[in-house]
């Protein structure tokens, strides 16, 4: 690639401009004349670039589309495979909603993080309880 500039400068060399007023592409003997196959990816037409398939689907080959995973078995973003999903761990996966407190007690549950790769289907998030309020030192 060439390309011709010219450049300007103030009095005081505080305001800089330069001017591009040529590029030219050379030696692109080696340029795709034609659009290549997207590899585990999707082409969808009058695109410029390959689309990868959402969260827990793979490319299919033989359809040339996006297929869901099978039962039990997840694929992560860029991940060309289903593998199985682990097994769901509370410390990890779960997060604890507080109540507030009310007589020194308050009511806590459990829900699944936003985006958790585990099983959620075989596991079982622990029941609500009630704690005692915890106060803050300083």
């Amino acid at each position: 690639m060439r390309w011709s500039y010219s450049f300007y400068a103030g009095k005081s060399m505080e305001n800089l401009y330069a001017e591009i007023s040529n590029i030219e592409v050379t030696s692109a003997e080696s340029a795709a004349l034609s659009c290549t196959p997207c590899k585990n990816s999707i082409s969808e037409a009058g695109r410029p670039f390959c689309s990868k398939c959402p969260r827990n689907m793979i490319y299919s080959a033989l359809s040339t589309s996006c297929e869901p995973c099978p039962n039990n078995t997840i694929s992560i973003d860029n991940l060309s495979i289903c593998v199985p999903k682990l097994p769901c761990s509370i410390e990890y996966d779960a997060e604890p909603i507080y109540d507030p407190c009310k007589n020194n007690t308050r009511k806590v549950r459990y829900k699944w993080r936003k985006g958790t790769l585990c099983d959620i289907e075989n596991a079982k998030l622990p029941e609500e309880k009630y704690v005692e309020c915890e106060t803050c030192s300083k």
